[in-house]
């Protein structure tokens, strides 16, 4: 019960700090994506179906704030988590680097994920611009991700040590 409060209290800070303070930092097409930096936190500190619940639970307030159609990110976040989940097990990814490796890779496949469904209900076009932010925002978010398990880690093993004390 513990873990699933900090889950949430984290995934809701971390949404409000993408969605509103992040715009003054960054310029706001090459915000990172904070939230799937603790997604990829999730793939290795949960289990399985807790994991997925609370990834879907992430994407549906993104959606909900982003003004996607409803279920798309709660859809990519799953799908990001399983992916994550398979990769640690075939290569066993140690290390924030290589975490954050797997932030900015699932930025950069999300990203054009969705580059292609504006292109098919012809809300965008492919273009140079469209790639460079794609490519750039992968990148931003890849290494802001790995402050944010870091400082994440840290505030779960606090948490641990406070409700469990030896």
């Amino acid at each position: 019960m513990t873990t699933l409060v900090f889950v949430l209290v984290i995934a809701v800070s971390l949404l409000a700090l993408q969605t509103t303070s992040f715009g003054f930092l960054v310029p706001s097409q090459y915000k990172p994506d904070l939230l799937i930096a603790f997604v990829v936190w999730v793939t290795f500190r949960l289990e399985t179906s807790p994991g997925l619940c609370a990834a879907f639970i992430i994407g549906l307030f993104v959606d909900v704030l982003s003004g996607s159609p409803l279920g798309l990110f709660a859809i990519l976040y799953s799908l990001v988590l399983i992916v994550c989940r398979q990769l640690n097990a075939t290569f066993h990814i140690d290390g924030y680097v290589g975490r954050g490796a797997m932030v900015g890779g699932s930025v950069l496949v999300i990203g054009i994920v969705i580059l292609i469904s504006r292109y098919i209900t012809g809300l965008s076009s492919f273009s140079w611009n469209s790639i460079i932010w794609i490519f750039g925002k992968s990148a931003i978010s890849g290494i802001i991700g790995i402050l944010v398990m870091a400082i994440v880690d840290s505030l779960y093993e606090g948490l641990l040590r406070m409700v469990n004390p030896q």
